[in-house]
């Protein structure tokens, strides 16, 4: 072989390598006194990794409500008023208690379940008493964060911290996002709250009203006096009736647009610290972009369900699709050599490769999906085998790839339009299974045609 085509093939092999390492064991740096993995970790449905079963009833809590002598509802922070009347009611009224109210509960908490980007879960509503029965799947780093974001009510509201008077609320609100940025000082998490056109009015107002005053003097030739300043007018911004900062404004914001900081650190921006506040403004930004609860609910039941495959199981699975696949190369190498060796080489960059891509599209893989994964390794080894068979009858590398090609399209159509299909399922486990097998076949077709063609050409007997 000629020299470029060595330093072609040894190129190739490198990258090859390049990837598995990356897919096989990861990409590990040192993070808060241990090492993070900076490749994407696969999304694993409930089937594989269990469940967490959240059940939310209708809350039958009660509020003191305490009123003034002429009926008039005392606020929580006022202690100068005299209480003349308490009363208990409950926070959700009977009349609230309607079918309308529980199917729009659910229709909203399935907005949130999305903007969590959370796509394997069931969601069931018991219209009899509004009920909701969540499945999703466990995961250590989200899982808590979800489940606080489905059980809060969700009612954000600008008031007056004075009268109370509701200023603003969710129905103002076009868009919210979480992200982090850099200060002089470190690192901040936020949320950054864009109002619609009706609310960005109503916050030019706002600030117009509730400006920071400044105390002012003025002296006189008989005597000094000091004027009596303006009274301070403060808005307090609530989140489910608790007051999350009361502040006036500087200056007029017409723009529309709020950012609210979560919290910050010093650190970096990798900091266990800054990811806890980044996951809390993720949790705020999927309330606010979604409407308010029309009812109260409380968490009844939050438990883990294990899954019903054991993780020895999946060992004793995976250890016989390797031994299986060692035997497929040892064959190739012996049958094939040189180019046996090349073409077993080039299967496992494709397997490696496949794997990055289903992390990287963010596929849910569910027991289904795992076997669409070992489909479609074993169509990849069988068009390669079918390859290296036809090079040896007529010589002719690229000739023997076309025909290869068009005979292997013919019977993978029917397989291509499956995958199609199911990849638009709204069922899981089908919808995980057309995913792998749609990118496996994609796959399959650009990775032979780029690589293993390659290899086959630059390992041709001069």
């Amino acid at each position: 072989m000629k020299r470029n085509k060595i330093l072609r093939i040894i190129f190739l092999i490198c990258i090859i390598i390049l990837i598995s390492l990356v897919a096989f064991a990861g990409i590990f740096v040192a993070y808060q006194n241990t090492t993070k993995n900076l490749v994407k970790e696969y999304s694993l449905g409930r089937d594989l990794v269990g469940s967490r079963r959240i059940q939310l009833d209708v809350s039958t809590q009660t509020n003191e409500v305490k009123y003034d002598k002429d009926g008039n509802v005392i606020a929580s922070t006022d202690s100068e008023t005299e209480v003349a009347n308490t009363v208990s009611e409950p926070v959700n009224k009977e009349e609230d208690k309607t079918l309308e109210n529980y199917q729009k509960t659910a229709k909203i908490l399935e907005e949130r379940l999305k903007e969590l980007s959370v796509e394997d879960y069931t969601l069931r509503l018991n219209t009899e008493n509004g009920m909701v029965m969540i499945e999703l799947p466990e995961n250590a780093d989200k899982t808590d964060s979800v489940v606080s974001a489905l059980s809060q009510t969700g009612k954000f509201e600008i008031v007056d911290s004075t009268t109370k008077e509701v200023l603003l609320d969710n129905t103002d609100i076009e868009k919210v996002e979480a992200d982090i940025g850099q200060t002089s000082y470190g690192y901040v998490a936020y949320i950054a709250i864009q109002f619609n056109k009706e609310g960005t009015e109503k916050f030019r107002n706002i600030t117009n009203t509730y400006k920071t005053i400044e105390n002012t003097t003025s002296n006189t030739t008989t005597e000094e006096t000091t004027e009596e300043a303006e009274e301070q007018k403060e808005i307090s911004l609530q989140l489910d009736g608790e007051t999350i900062m009361t502040d006036s404004f500087e200056e007029e914001i017409s723009t529309g647009y709020l950012q609210l900081t979560v919290g910050s650190s010093t650190s970096t921006s990798n900091s266990e610290e800054l990811n806890t506040y980044y996951k809390s403004a993720q949790t705020e930004a999927a309330l606010l972009n979604s409407d308010a609860l029309p009812l109260t609910y409380t968490v009844a039941q939050n438990k883990y369900v294990k899954s019903d495959i054991t993780l020895e199981t999946l060992q004793i699975a995976l250890y016989i699709a390797l031994g299986v696949l060692a035997i497929g190369i040892v064959y190739l190498i012996i049958r094939y050599h040189m180019k046996g060796l090349l073409v077993a080489i080039s299967l496992i960059g494709y397997i490696a490769l496949l794997l990055l891509t289903i992390r990287y599209t963010n596929v849910t893989i569910s027991i289904i999906g795992l076997v669409g994964i070992v489909v479609s390794v074993m169509i990849n080894y069988i068009f390669i085998l079918q390859l290296l068979k036809k090079t040896e009858e007529i010589e002719n590398v690229k000739l023997a790839y076309t025909e290869v090609m068009k005979s292997f399209l013919k019977v993978m159509l029917p397989i291509i339009i499956i995958a199609i299909v199911f990849a638009f399922s709204t069922h899981l486990a089908i919808f995980s299974f057309g995913m792998v097998m749609f990118w496996g076949i994609v796959l399959d077709w650009i990775y032979n045609l780029v690589v293993t063609r390659t290899f086959l050409l630059d390992a041709k007997k001069e």
